[in-house]
């Protein structure tokens, strides 16, 4: 890294004391000139073709009277070369420039550097894929940027290595017979091919196995457009004291695409064990950051018949007897160590051994572990380079890890290669509390902390925030404190510092819930807050009259409120005009008049007035039946049959069915939107005080007219005693035949007491809304642990595979309820309109629920007409 500052000026030796004192003079009086210092490095020092160099370029301005940069430059050169234009302006860019380059950058003080003593800190991260025509080398990466008219620039090196990550050989072998025995010939055919997108000196190499020996020749064909092979490299030895037991052939610049066919013949010579197998190797370019890929092929030995000599003695002759060769025999070579995948920095000690093991038919048979005393290996440091080491006397060897990336490389005589890659770190930094929901205008502290819950200070924190950027360095408390702003929104908070894997939190900004707003909104009702929801309904008076009295007999009228309480001081009025007030038990009594009908009603303030009573009063001596149009008096004939009549309407009456629910049931009513259709089917349906007062809760709503709320009369409470549910119990107070219920414990208790029960799927047929969720819904019912909560609400929760894996990942086995949905070809289609996988998937599926905690996929899903549910409004 090459840092440039702006020349300030120096001093010479010999220069006059007075002098010198004269220029510290006016230092003292004028303060010292600014500076800028440019810097640039890539993530790693190796790249093939196609992979991304992510670029680091910091710009450090300080002690200057502005703080912006007028033009910066990045030119990739050496190999081939690129010149690409940067922003200079503090953002996020995809696809920027003529380099199509991914650009997150950061500006500490870009709204008034000269408040911070003019001083500004412009951070770039550059995103940059590698072409597959790129010409490969070593390679400068220059950064060039423009202040006040003077350039400063800086420069990094990498590699480029010409193949594409990945294997560019492939390589199959074939024999052309499935078993042999000895002294039989096998024909081997090798075709080795290049996959890479540039030609690849490829170099195959043959070992025979110990039962075999090479014979004949060997015969490479390759019949490509600009590259014409045909020949016969090798003639093995037809001598029968040697035995020919390897061969190589070497394509010099195999072009891209081109296949190659080499064929080769071998003798058995033993039968040592129960098959041959025989591999060959191919490397590209000397496995010089190549390749290396192998072909395996085995032969078995057939099963074989021996015969046996004719026995004879007492009438018996043997024939031949079958007899299996031995079982197949399969060793492996391993080599082990105890490194983990990360490990702490500093010096560490770990250890190296050798695994032999045997298998036969498939089963261990034998196994041999031992420690590698003085074995030299290779070890990649953070920095690219390589450094050789070797074991002691135990396997041990032990080493002073620095922060970052490291690989072990193992060889060991002919024990399969062992490569691993681990990481020296401190492990992630930690955000603390994990909240993941705030209001506008809040202050908010977090902390951040290592592992172990300590804080850690001089991280750099990144706060993004609905339209906003904010950046701050922690102290030694680890504390970063922000406000939240007015905006609502997601928000997401990045902690890094060297040696320390990023932390991160993603959370939601909503606004706070305000009694007073004019919206009606979370626990908002017309209780609590009766200016947004409007005030709650006035109860209704009841009134109860005596129905029929002869005239001057005494009439009774009692008022009572919906639950059945006595209403005292009610205002009872008359047709007639007559005005009564009822006593503490919400009674009045009147003496009626001459013969007639009379309506009653009853009124009081803060209550809704009754429905009017009729009274009907007949003459002295004189029984009045009033049906309609139809007054009889004295026939006490036509008297009996219609009271018989009037009986037979009272059990016909009687027999309606009275219903019972419980809050479950009329929850999952109003959630499918099915409650109307249960009303109207059910009439009227009784449930107790708890239940009627937690559906108004939950809902926010006015209980409608048909659900009635009753409580335990002393018949009742007996029965409750009796069932141990209220529900229940209420339903046998009112001689219910039916109980409405979604809970299996509730529907035997019914069951058990000879009630009718049914859920809401046996009332009414409800086509079930299919529902899609994205994978940060999905992680914030996890971290809540709420997910079960949500699947019992919604049934089956449709994902793309990408949610599905990394859910797998957190939790191990999946939730059966949540089913992995791939895009067909309407759902690929949709998916380049809409360029959102999860929104594709639910417009292939025709969902109606969509489940996110994405703001920018809420909005795309709520133009596609879908219902969407943040995580909150889903528990609710």
């Amino acid at each position: 890294m090459v840092k440039m500052y702006k020349l300030t000026g120096k001093f010479k030796a010999g220069m006059p004391v007075f002098l010198l004192f004269g220029l510290i003079l006016i230092g003292l009086i004028n303060p010292v000139s600014g500076a800028v210092v440019v810097s640039i490095d890539s993530d790693k020092n190796n790249y093939y073709l196609g992979d991304t160099v992510q670029f680091t370029i910091t710009v450090d301005i300080a002690n200057e009277d502005t703080c912006a940069i007028t033009q910066a430059q990045l030119e990739i050169h050496d190999g081939s070369s690129i010149t690409c234009n940067l922003p200079v302006i503090y953002g996020n860019y995809g696809n920027y420039g003529n380099c199509n380059l991914l650009i997150y950058m950061t500006e500490t003080h870009h709204d008034d550097c000269l408040a911070y003593g003019g001083n500004n800190l412009l951070t770039y991260t550059v995103e940059w894929k590698i072409p597959l025509n790129w010409s490969a080398s070593q390679e400068h990466a220059n950064v060039t940027v423009t202040f006040e008219g003077s350039e400063y620039s800086s420069e990094t090196t990498f590699f480029i290595f010409g193949i594409l990550a990945g294997d560019p050989i492939e390589l199959i072998k074939a024999a052309d017979t499935q078993t042999a025995k000895k002294g039989e010939i096998i024909k081997y055919t090798v075709s080795v091919e290049n996959n890479d997108n540039q030609p690849l000196n490829v170099f195959l190499n043959d070992t025979a196995d110990d039962d075999l020996k090479f014979v004949g020749n060997v015969t490479v064909n390759c019949n490509c457009s600009g590259y014409i092979y045909n020949e016969t490299p090798w003639f093995f030895t037809t001598d029968p004291q040697e035995r020919a037991t390897d061969w190589w052939v070497n394509l010099t610049n195999l072009p891209p695409g081109c296949k190659c066919t080499v064929i080769t013949t071998a003798e058995v010579m033993n039968m040592t064990g129960s098959s041959i197998l025989n591999k060959v190797t191919a490397k590209s370019n000397n496995q010089t950051h190549g390749a290396i890929d192998e072909s395996k092929i085995t032969v078995s030995f057939p099963e074989v018949e021996k015969e046996e000599p004719e026995k004879k003695g007492k009438g018996v002759t043997y024939g031949p007897v079958s007899t299996i060769e031995p079982v197949t025999i399969v060793t492996e070579k391993k080599i082990l160590t105890n490194i983990t995948d990360t490990i702490t920095p500093g010096t560490q000690c770990f250890n190296i051994k050798s695994l032999i093991q045997r298998f036969e038919d498939g089963k261990l048979e034998y196994e041999l572990e031992k420690n590698l005393t003085n074995t030299s290996f290779n070890l990649m440091l953070p920095n690219g380079t390589y450094t050789e080491s070797k074991t002691g006397k135990n396997g041990e060897f032990c080493f002073d890890f620095e922060c970052g990336d490291y690989e072990i490389n193992i060889s060991y005589e002919d024990f399969e290669k062992y490569i691993k890659s681990f990481r020296a770190t401190y492990g992630n930094l930690y955000i603390t509390p994990d909240d993941f929901e705030a209001n506008t205008g809040d202050a908010l502290t977090y902390i951040v902390t290592d592992k172990d819950k300590n804080p850690v200070g001089d991280v750099l924190v990144n706060v993004t925030l609905p339209g906003e950027m904010l950046q701050f360095t922690t102290l030694d408390d680890g504390k970063v404190e922000f406000n939240t702003g007015e905006e609502e929104g997601g928000y997401k908070i990045s902690a890094g510092k060297h040696c320390y894997d990023e932390g991160t939190l993603q959370g939601v900004i909503k606004r706070e819930i305000t009694c007073g707003d004019g919206t009606c909104e979370g626990n908002e009702n017309c209780e609590n807050c009766p200016g947004d929801c409007g005030s709650c309904p006035v109860p209704e008076l009841m009134i109860d009259c005596t129905k029929e009295v002869k005239a001057g007999g005494k009439i009774t009228c009692k008022v009572t409120d919906e639950q059945g309480n006595p209403v005292p001081g009610a205002t009872v009025k008359l047709t007639d005009g007559s005005i009564y007030s009822t006593d503490t038990g919400g009674s009045v009594e009147f003496t009626a008049g001459q013969a007639g009908e009379i309506d009653a009603y009853a009124d009081k303030e803060g209550y809704a007035q009754s429905k009017k009573e009729k009274i009907i009063v007949t003459m002295k001596g004189c029984l009045l039946i009033n049906v309609k149009i139809l007054s009889i008096c004295g026939y006490w004939w036509l008297i009996l049959i219609l009271l018989i009549i009037v009986l037979i309407l009272f059990i016909l009456l009687m027999k309606k069915k009275k219903t019972a629910s419980d809050l479950e049931f009329l929850l999952n009513a109003e959630s499918e939107e099915q409650l109307d259709k249960v009303l109207d089917k059910f009439k009227k349906i009784y449930v107790t005080p708890k239940t009627y007062e937690e559906y108004m809760k939950v809902t926010g709503k006015t209980v409608d007219e048909r659900i009635e709320e009753i409580e335990l009369n002393d018949k009742g409470k007996e029965y409750m005693e009796s069932v141990n549910d209220e529900t229940v119990a209420i339903a046998m107070q009112l001689s219910a035949n039916i109980v409405l219920t979604e809970s299996e414990e509730r529907k035997k208790i019914a069951e058990d007491n000879k009630l009718n029960v049914f859920n809401l799927e046996e009332v009414v047929i409800i086509k079930k809304k299919k529902t899609v969720a994205d994978l940060e819904f999905l992680l914030t019912a996890v971290s809540e642990d709420k997910l079960g909560e949500i699947l019992d609400k919604f049934k089956k929760i449709y994902v793309t595979p990408f949610t599905y894996d990394e859910i797998a990942k957190i939790g191990g086995e999946v939730d059966e309820r949540i089913e992995e949905t791939k895009l067909n070809d309407k759902g690929k289609e949709y998916m380049e309109s809409v360029k959102d996988e999860t929104v594709s998937l639910a417009m292939q599926i025709s969902a109606e629920i969509f489940l996110t905690e994405n703001d920018a996929r809420r909005k795309i899903a709520g133009e596609k007409e879908f219902k969407v549910l943040d995580f909150e409004e889903a528990k609710g």
